[in-house]
């Protein structure tokens, strides 16, 4: 069997990127070339405003203008400049009556989503290793990733056949097992964006129609989870289940992956299913969720 990555339009652009983009060659001796060469992608706006953001310490509440630009060496009218940006976008906050700027929401919201899949994944292990075990098949945990979603934690089978994955790779929302167990839980106006930007065809088996889709998400709401029947993948089927947190809300699919010769209908129903929502609910109940899968 041949199997391959998925192939998403994220990866279409990294490899345009790769071939027009100068690539960094070994050097020997002192390496002084290949740190020249990495020094030549480095924006220095982008590290200036970085350093207005990391400026910032707990006993201090704000900062005003004169003493951001003393810290950075700008000038004022420039150090305006990146505040004023920072904080349309919400990373600064501005105080007019003290003239001081402090740390914005958009700064706590990152903070938070990095915290958060910090958390998930070190809770996700052990879960994710008995569903490996007790299966033998790839497992894994993605989490939603704006419009497409990402594999935060792989197990690999031992099997000689299995399904190439790898960390971070994009996986998209309406085909994969793990994007449709998050939109299966998912309000519906979040659904409908997904419908409205098209559901482009992967295999002949991938639901273009939104209608379609609809139907199987509200079908994998009432069974527990979803399903990827060569729909992103020729040969490959997919199922995934929903790890929810203490919001009760869904922040994670926890899945299985490996060729339709070992992941056929029976077995999916009588034995996988059952394992795979038995792990959800324990991973589900360790981040705080009450729900009742």
């Amino acid at each position: 069997m041949n199997l391959h990555h998925f192939n998403h339009q994220s990866k279409q652009n990294a490899d345009a990127i790769a071939t027009s983009a100068p690539r960094f060659k070994e050097c020997h001796g002192t390496g002084q070339r290949q740190q020249k060469d990495r020094n030549s992608y480095v924006i220095q706006s982008v590290l200036q405003a970085l350093d207005i953001l990391e400026a910032f310490h707990p006993e201090q509440a704000g900062i005003g203008v004169a003493e951001i630009a003393a810290r950075l060496g700008l000038s004022r009218e420039a150090t305006l400049r990146y505040l004023s940006t920072l904080e349309r976008r919400r990373y600064l906050d501005h105080d007019l009556e003290r003239g001081t700027y402090s740390l914005g929401v958009k700064a706590l919201e990152l903070a938070c989503i990095f915290l958060h899949h910090r958390q998930l994944g070190r809770e996700a292990e052990p879960f994710l290793d008995e569903l490996a075990a007790a299966s033998d098949e790839t497992a894994y945990v993605a989490v939603r990733d704006g419009p497409r979603a990402t594999y935060l934690h792989i197990r690999e089978t031992s099997r000689t056949v299995r399904v190439a994955t790898r960390l971070g790779q994009p996986i998209p929302l309406h085909s994969s097992a793990a994007g449709k167990v998050h939109l299966a839980f998912e309000p519906l106006d979040r659904v409908a964006e997904v419908t409205r930007a098209g559901l482009p065809a992967f295999t002949g088996n991938t639901m273009t129609d939104p209608r379609a889709l609809e139907e199987d998400l509200h079908a994998s709401a009432e069974r527990g989870y979803a399903i990827d029947d060569q729909e992103t993948l020729s040969g490959v089927r997919c199922v995934a289940a929903p790890v929810f947190d203490h919001s009760n809300q869904i922040v994670a699919g926890i899945g299985m992956s490996g060729p339709v010769e070992r992941f056929s209908a029976k077995r999916i129903e009588q034995e996988l299913a059952t394992l795979l929502r038995d792990v959800s609910a324990g991973l589900s109940k360790r981040l705080g969720s009450g729900l009742k899968h």
